[in-house]
């Protein structure tokens, strides 16, 4: 099995990255780097160049690779070489029938504690701001429901009133 394909697109600030095989085999990843996500494109595709030919199977050789060929490492290259690893996990997991959660060790807690990590931008008056606590999904995931619920918050229209969301899970892991 080897790389055949890199192609990347940019959704508003998010760099997106598929990886095609010789077998068909597609995996998508994403990068954020917020204010130069041209940049971060611009990187993903003369990076994406070393790819191909290589097995996506190695995922720790390519990622260790792409990154230390840089000396001078900014979030721009880090962000490209993020949503490669996230296109190769893809590609690993379809190969294997398996969701990319159960090859990096299994499921956590459905009960995860969540809140939006948005609070700090663009809150310009109290209008917005009731606005945005009334539509806040704050609670507890429980369901793959409550999580399209959460990340829809994210991404609706009140997302023009925000620089960046995280969601933080489980304590501090920002997804």
């Amino acid at each position: 099995m080897r790389i055949e394909k890199v192609e990347t697109w940019l959704v508003w600030r998010w760099l997106t990255v598929r990886i095609t095989t010789d077998g068909g085999l597609q995996g998508v990843g994403e990068g954020t780097f917020w204010g130069y996500a041209h940049a971060a494109e611009e990187i993903a595709k003369a990076a994406g160049k070393d790819l191909i030919g290589q097995d996506p199977r190695h995922i720790e050789h390519i990622w260790n690779a792409a990154y230390r060929k840089y000396s001078f490492r900014s979030a721009a290259i880090v962000s490209a070489i993020s949503a490669f690893d996230q296109a190769l996990w893809d590609i690993k997991g379809k190969r294997y029938g398996a969701p990319v959660w159960d090859l990096l060790g299994g499921r956590v807690p459905s009960n995860n504690p969540y809140s939006p990590n948005d609070w700090s931008t663009s809150i310009d008056n109290p209008d917005n701001l009731k606005r945005r606590m009334a539509a806040t999904p704050l609670g507890r995931l429980q369901t793959p429901e409550d999580i399209a619920k959460a990340f829809a918050f994210v991404a609706s229209d009140d997302a023009d009133m925000i620089t960046g969301s995280n969601l933080i899970v489980d304590g501090g892991a920002a997804i």
